[in-house]
């Protein structure tokens, strides 16, 4: 499925590496300035999230992730 999913995504093309961040790009869902600033948190401290509380932001970061799953989901097999 995998590489179905690959080959239908980036026909002919040079393929990146496929990631939730990618297909939220591909399908414009969430945040990309959010997702961004989470992830250069986590580029400055590998261990950001083993504190103590999860901070709002990695909780955010997290639940968006989920929350537009279903939909990723149903756009994918539209697609296909």
């Amino acid at each position: 499925m995998y590489a179905q999913l690959e080959s239908w995504m980036y026909p002919g093309e040079v393929k990146p590496r496929i990631s939730l961040a990618n297909l939220f790009s591909k399908y414009k869902l969430g945040d990309p300035i959010e997702k961004r600033k989470v992830h250069n948190e986590m580029s400055k401290d590998t261990r950001i999230w083993e504190m103590r509380p999860i901070p709002l932001d990695l909780l955010e970061y997290a639940a968006n992730d989920v929350r537009h799953l279903l939909q990723l989901r149903r756009l994918i097999q539209q697609d296909t």
